[in-house]
């Protein structure tokens, strides 16, 4: 395959590359998602952000009345709404739109 001559790749065949780290353990750039949000910072975050409960959970892909449910008390976001409205109080509503 490579003559002598010829310069050869170097490459360690037991550290993965970048992309692997990232995709097989996403904690490496995504930080843990919180374990809860009171009712109060839910409905806070929707206000700060002068949206509806309809336009909240359309950007969370969720349904009105599951935010509605959060903010009630009625119900706790699993871990992928906590995530998203954990990054939404850092970053605000633009970067889900």
């Amino acid at each position: 395959m490579w003559a002598s001559s010829e310069a050869r790749p170097s490459q360690d065949f037991n550290r993965p590359n970048r992309f692997e780290v990232y995709v097989d353990n996403p904690s490496n750039y995504l930080p843990p998602a919180p374990s809860t949000m009171a009712p109060a910072k839910i409905k806070h975050l929707r206000e700060t952000n002068h949206t509806s409960q309809a336009h909240f959970a359309e950007l969370l892909t969720m349904s009105r009345s599951a935010v509605s449910a959060w903010e009630a008390g009625r119900s706790k976001p699993g871990p992928i709404a906590l995530k998203l409205l954990s990054i939404v109080e850092k970053h605000g509503l633009k970067i889900l739109a």
